[in-house]
């Protein structure tokens, strides 16, 4: 919690800093993984033996326990308790531990089929009244992929496999239950096996797979975009092999039905080297009715540019950089009219990441490391 780290240093120095270790209901910033070009970087970033762990589809957060209090925090570090009273009651039923905080994430299942269902079913939670009511009509199970906090001892520095361990050892096995269940997983020592376990997690309905070190030097790096975690959600070649998060910076006007809403939207990538967020495309296609009236009544107009912003154009309002869109795109291609010089050729809006911060958003490295993945092509090295 940054808020809490500046208030210590503030009236405290920078000594008491050197002390902080993880506090229940003091929500701890998420580790968050890389991209890469090729299937053989992995083994190059990992060592020849590491972990994949399903990537799913759901809503991330992280769970804090003591006694049969429990707390429920958003990526944003927001309490999104109230929303999930389901996944409380879980917890203080099957986590064994009296004081634990827990990352993992919250996906909604079929109530039939047990089928694993994807993000916006999810979302329908997201609502002030009428809560436990469609928490019975979109049921959901707890995943748990990481221990940070275990009876008094901060996790943060203990290797992967050991935090994995402990991870196991403190949730109930016995009798057999499906509600709080550790993230699938295997320890891979290959390319066909990383493929194959891959494949299989794209069968399962997740978005593929979370690749974690097993080094030593593995610990939980909160914040971090780092080399410990890297993500893998496409074998295909041809098109952008993933999709992007992106910030809404400005909106034109629709036209015709849709005069009185926004048509068209500016969004934003992250630009690690100079701090701001830099205009990569417009985007308009994916943005239904439903959308279309969400963002009307929650992007916020603001005078001018904020002043992290760069573009190439002056849309019809600015907008208050904060509402963050998952897209795809077919191709990036050389572009003018932008100040990175690029741009996404057919953007399409998948979804509204309402769990995510404009601190989460994809980085403009990142969107040029996607081109290479896309002209070189996985299916011709590993014939999936």
């Amino acid at each position: 919690d940054l808020g809490h780290v500046i208030k210590t240093a503030l009236l405290e120095g920078i000594e008491p800093l050197k002390q902080f270790k993880p506090q229940i209901n003091i929500p701890i910033r998420s580790m968050l993984a890389q991209r890469l070009d090729t299937l053989e970087e992995f083994p190059a970033k990992h060592g020849d033996t590491f972990s994949c762990e399903y990537k799913l589809d759901g809503e991330r957060m992280q769970a804090h326990k003591r006694g049969n209090d429990v707390t429920l925090f958003s990526r944003r570090q927001e309490i999104i308790t109230s929303q999930f009273p389901d996944a409380v009651e879980y917890i203080k039923r099957y986590i064994r531990a009296n004081e634990i905080i827990l990352d993992g994430e919250v996906v909604a299942v079929d109530k039939t089929s047990g089928k694993l269902l994807a993000f916006q079913v999810l979302m329908q939670r997201r609502r002030k009244h009428g809560v436990e009511e469609k928490s019975e009509e979109v049921p959901a199970k707890f995943y748990a992929f990481d221990v940070l906090y275990l009876e008094g001892k901060s996790m943060l520095d203990v290797p992967y496999l050991e935090r994995r361990a402990a991870l196991i050892d403190a949730i109930v096995h016995d009798p057999p239950q499906d509600k709080v269940v550790p993230v699938p997983q295997r320890i891979v020592s290959s390319l066909d096996e990383l493929v194959a376990f891959f494949n299989q997690a794209i069968k399962d309905g997740t978005e593929g797979l979370l690749t974690k070190s097993t080094r030593p030097e593995s610990v939980y790096q909160p914040g971090a975009r780092g080399w410990l975690w890297i993500k893998l959600k496409s074998l295909q070649r041809g098109k952008l092999p993933d999709s992007m998060e992106l910030v809404v910076v400005g909106a034109n006007m629709g036209e015709g039905r849709r005069a009185r809403q926004y048509g068209t939207l500016l969004v934003a990538a992250r630009n690690e080297d100079t701090g701001t967020l830099d205009v990569v495309t417009r985007v308009s296609s994916g943005m239904d009715d439903e959308k279309a009236e969400w963002l009307l009544k929650n992007l916020v107009a603001i005078p001018e540019a904020a002043s992290n912003v760069r573009s190439g154009e002056t849309p019809d309002k600015w907008i208050d950089p904060a509402v963050v869109l998952e897209i795809i795109g077919d191709e990036i291609t050389g572009s003018s009219s932008t100040v990175v010089g690029f741009s996404i050729r057919f953007p399409r809006i998948i979804r509204i990441r309402e769990d995510k911060s404009p601190d989460d958003i994809t980085t403009v490295a990142e969107i040029l490391s996607m081109r290479g993945r896309a002209n070189g092509g996985y299916l011709n090295v590993h014939g999936v």
